[in-house]
C-alpha cells in the first residue's frame, strides 16, 4: 500500500510540474542561463522548461528560442534579458494571459492561441520597442 501511495505522489508531482510549465527551449546557441529571483543561474539547454518568474539571459554571440504551451514563440538575441513575468494558459479553453518583460537586448515574438482568442491578454513590456505586424 505504501508503494502505491508513493507512486501516486510522484505521479501527482509530475502532473503539477506539467501544469505550471510555461515554455520549452527549442534552440540555443552560446551561453544561455535562467534564474528565479536571486537564485543561482542555471544553464539552459534544448528541452528545458522555463516557468513564470524565470529570467532568461543570453551571453555574447548567444541566442535562445522558446515555445510556449499555447504555441507562442519568443526568441532572444545576444546580450538579452527577459523575464516571464506572467504566463497562464488553460488548454481546455485555449485562453490565458502572457506578460513578457524585455529587460535588455532584443526579442522577436509570434503570438499563439492566447493572442488569437484573447489578444488583450498578451503584453510585452520593454523600455523601447520597434514593432512589425504581419498578417
Amino acid at each position: 500500500m505504501k508503494k502505491i501511495a508513493g507512486l501516486l505522489a510522484l505521479f501527482a508531482l509530475a502532473l503539477a510540474e506539467l501544469a505550471f510549465a510555461s515554455a520549452v527551449v527549442t534552440s540555443t546557441t552560446g551561453t544561455v542561463t535562467a534564474q528565479i529571483g536571486t537564485a543561482t543561474p542555471r544553464v539552459v539547454r534544448i528541452g528545458d522548461r522555463l516557468n513564470q518568474g524565470d529570467t532568461v539571459v543570453t551571453g555574447a554571440a548567444s541566442s535562445v528560442v522558446m515555445k510556449f504551451d499555447d504555441g507562442q514563440v519568443a526568441a532572444l538575441t545576444a546580450n538579452s534579458r527577459m523575464q516571464i513575468t506572467t504566463y497562464r494558459y488553460d488548454q481546455a479553453t485555449q485562453r490565458g494571459s502572457s506578460l513578457l518583460s524585455l529587460l535588455s537586448g532584443a526579442m522577436r515574438g509570434i503570438t499563439g492561441m492566447i493572442g488569437k482568442n484573447s489578444p488583450q491578454n498578451v503584453s510585452v513590456r520593454a523600455a523601447t520597442a520597434t514593432i512589425g505586424i504581419r498578417g
